[in-house]
């Protein structure tokens, strides 16, 4: 096999290894990237039950190791923790962990500002700067802040962040503490230490507070099962607010996990209007929940609610229940009843014991929540899913709203958690940041004209980018031009050259060329190829051993429109079918040959069946017998003859047309290289 042929079928090669190379990368969701390699994502495992069923959108998580965070160091070098959206395949769309530090972020979702979709989170206060602030923060669709509502330290709590629109309001639990004297239980002399929660609503502008409730002034100590007033035990949590979402008339639903109760609260007064669950509930129900989390109403009208909310039915400390669930409840205002509509068991069958939360969503991709309460929220439940979020490792479960389990994921690593997710859609068509590249050069030069001998490959991605359907990239020509054209983010003094386009493949796309390209740019395209962004262009990196001085040659970069000449296909010639003449002309002496092979072969197998016949003939005719076999053997002549013609018959049955003339073409010509 000729050398050129063997270095085209190793550039052939080469790129079938960078196609393959980057599917796997993206289904691993490459641990270790080529072009972040800082960023570190989490794999997911993930079963579908009935994928065609499930709500479209993109799972929005925050995992985290330490509850409170920790200093910045390498241990979470590359950046891991903070928020991360992922496509229901477990495909990365865009890691936030390094833009803000590897800090803890809680609740990270979408929400509607001025009938705009924007990211908002719970930044917490750094570990690495005691004291500091701990933040509200919104991004745009470009992944910019808009805002950032500082929130004082001694404020903070992990649990919630709710944004209302029209006004522009944020709302978010507090912890206090507080001393309290001990009258719930008999001993109003004596006082005891706790930390109080409660909730404040206040301007996402200035920051000013224009609501807020403490959970002591309406909340007796004995209503919580964890705090003993005999117990020691320094500031305990009695009442441990996890969750709280303002209503469409301006009241608050507020979920108090120590209590094993949820509140609902005068948004006017403060006064509590009536309670589910605990040692005082307002409510007859047939089911029963402890250590709950995420309290949400669903639908309401002036006689009925229903709500949903995780039933962990454990704690740090005990286990109530085999296992943990979400539960789809209604309340019956007029009589005062709760009854279970829906139980959504842990897939696994395990506990939960803390964190965790439920969103409804409904299948056309909007949030079932996302206008909650009475005089505000759509009653229309019929194409709604639930998505429980059971924390531990990230695991999530979908289900329709009857129940049925359509899906279940949770991060192959069992080191982080998350406190809520969700799945909400996204669409981020140009990211601030443009696409990130990186590319390297490999392989040896032959000779000083083989560019086949060598290959580049880059890889490409762009955080966040959502709309990103094909990739198209160029290389800088060595030859300079006058052109003053803007590509992208930069000037090129040299001519680009288009090397080639490829599908978007993961969150990181791999692509390889023959030859060593210099520089390298790329453009994203959408699904009409119509152009979303360009990357910088890039300086290929070259392999080590081109350095001076190990004794191998450094090649200087190849001209990409020479290599994309070398690559172009040679042109297919027009086949015809042999005309009829030849074939039928070719076909008469194969037959006439044939029949005379038959005849020859008749009288030697005669003379084969005489041994006497050849010595009579040779005494009667005078003929020697070496010489009357020597004319035997040329009974086979004809068979030679036969199939050899025969054969040229079928390995020409083609012909090209040339200047207007029929040539037989050899197929055997074709296996050559088609020279014709």
């Amino acid at each position: 096999m000729a050398f050129a042929t063997i270095l085209s079928l190793l550039s052939l090669a080469a790129a079938v290894l960078a196609q393959v190379t980057s599917t796997s990368l993206s289904m691993a969701l490459f641990d270790d990237s080529d072009q972040m390699p800082h960023l570190r994502a989490m794999k997911w495992n993930i079963t579908y039950y009935d994928r065609d069923a499930v709500a479209p959108g993109y799972w929005f998580v925050a995992p985290y190791w330490y509850l409170f965070g920790e200093k910045h160091s390498n241990r979470w070098t590359p950046c891991q923790v903070g928020p991360y959206i992922y496509d229901q395949d477990g495909e990365l769309i865009w890691a936030g962990s390094c833009k803000y530090e590897n800090r803890n972020v809680w609740n990270f979702k979408v929400v509607d500002i001025d009938n705009t979709p924007h990211l908002a989170l719970r930044l917490v206060a750094s570990p690495d700067e005691p004291g500091t602030d701990g933040s509200m923060v919104l991004l745009n669709d470009r992944y910019q802040e808009v805002s950032r509502t500082p929130i004082p330290a001694a404020d903070y709590d992990t649990h919630e962040l709710q944004i209302t629109s029209n006004p522009r309001r944020g709302i978010s639990i507090v912890l206090y503490p507080k001393q309290l004297n001990l009258s719930a239980f008999g001993q109003p002399e004596k006082t005891t230490h706790i930390d109080t929660g409660g909730f404040i609503e206040f301007d996402l502008d200035t920051g000013h507070r224009t609501f807020q409730w403490f959970a002591d002034e309406h909340i007796a100590l004995d209503e919580s099962f964890v705090f003993d007033h005999t117990d020691e035990t320094p500031n305990p949590d009695y009442a441990h607010l996890n969750s709280v979402q303002k209503t469409g008339n301006g009241n608050y639903l507020l979920s108090a996990r120590h209590c094993n109760t949820i509140y609902y609260i005068d948004g006017s007064t403060g006064h509590i209007i009536w309670r589910l669950g605990g040692k005082r509930s307002s409510f007859t129900a047939n089911f029963h929940f402890e250590r709950q989390h995420d309290a949400r109403f669903l639908t309401a009208n002036e006689t009925h609610m229903s709500l949903t909310f995780l039933n962990n039915a454990a704690d740090e400390r005990a286990v109530f229940e085999p296992f943990s669930s979400a539960m789809h409840v209604e309340l019956d205002l007029t009589s005062m009843t709760a009854t279970l509509l829906t139980l959504y068991p842990r897939p696994d069958g395990k506990i939960t014991n803390r964190r965790g939360n439920v969103q409804t969503i409904r299948t056309s991709g909007l949030s079932s929540s996302s206008v909650p309460g009475p005089n505000g929220t759509d009653t229309d439940t019929e194409t709604t899913n639930a998505l429980v979020n059971w924390s531990n490792d990230a695991y999530i479960s979908e289900h329709t709203l009857a129940g049925t389990l359509l899906m279940e994921a949770r991060f192959a690593s069992h080191r982080f958690d998350t406190y809520r997710a969700f799945k909400f859609p996204w669409v981020s068509r140009r990211p601030s940041q443009p696409p990130a590249l990186v590319a390297f050069a490999h392989g040896m030069r032959a000779n000083t004209s083989a560019f086949s001998s060598l290959s580049t490959t880059v890889y490409v991605s762009w955080n966040g980018a959502t709309e990103v359907r094909r990739w198209r990239f160029y290389a800088r020509a060595p030859r300079p031009s006058n052109s003053t054209a803007t590509y992208g983010y930069m000037n090129f003094t040299n001519p680009r050259v288009e090397i080639g386009s490829v599908p978007k493949s993961g969150f990181e796309t791999a692509f390889t060329v023959p030859g060593y390209l210099s520089h390298i740019s790329v453009e994203a395209l959408d699904v009409n190829n119509r152009i979303l962004g360009f990357s910088e262009e890039e300086v290929v990196t070259t392999p080590p051993y081109w350095a001076a001085g190990t004794g191998a040659e450094s090649p200087g970069p190849d001209d990409p429109e020479e290599i994309l000449a070398a690559l172009q296909p040679r042109p297919e010639l027009e086949l015809e079918p042999e005309p009829e003449s030849v074939l039928d002309g070719r076909l008469s002496v194969s037959v006439l040959l044939l029949l005379l092979a038959l005849v020859f072969m008749a009288g030697l197998v005669l003379g084969r069946g005489a041994a006497y016949l050849p010595p009579l003939l040779a005494r009667v005719g005078r003929v020697p017998v070496g010489a009357w076999r020597r004319v035997r053997s040329l009974g086979y002549l004809p068979w030679v003859l036969t199939w050899t013609w025969m054969g040229r018959s079928n390995e020409a049955g083609y012909s090209k047309v040339e200047g207007g003339e029929v040539h037989i073409v050899h197929l055997a010509e074709r296996e050559r290289g088609r020279d014709w």
